[in-house]
């Protein structure tokens, strides 16, 4: 067990030794070659701040749809009565066959949620 601590804390020795040559390198290169870096730094701040960006705007869209999608389960839309039914908790999928197959032999969606105690 404790070979298998000691060769995992030598990896990340050796890791960590190989960062700050790679880095001391690009150190040595950025001085050298002024212009060469800073063009090559500009490109990757701006390619940086375009994931984070893509990201961060991904990440609101995700959330407002799923936002949108419990609204939808919770209060869903009656065509026949123009207006939203607010349910006391997300219906399951055999509830939804079920009220499709109602609805679609001629009951009213507010007629089929009172039957089965889900208005609030």
């Amino acid at each position: 067990m404790k070979d298998n601590k000691n060769s995992w804390i030598k990896d990340i020795d050796r890791a960590k030794r190989f960062i700050k040559e790679k880095a001391y390198k690009v150190k040595a290169w950025a001085k050298e070659n002024p212009a060469a870096a800073t063009a090559i730094a500009t490109a990757l701040v701006a390619g940086a701040s375009y994931i984070a960006k893509d990201t961060y705007k991904n990440h609101k869209v995700n959330a407002r749809f799923k936002k949108e999608l419990k609204f939808g389960a919770m209060n869903p839309y009656d065509p026949q009565a123009g207006h939203r039914w607010s349910l006391k908790r997300p219906l399951t999928t055999v509830e939804m066959r079920y009220v499709e197959a109602r609805h679609a032999a001629g009951y009213r969606y507010g007629e089929i949620y009172e039957e089965m105690k889900l208005l609030k």
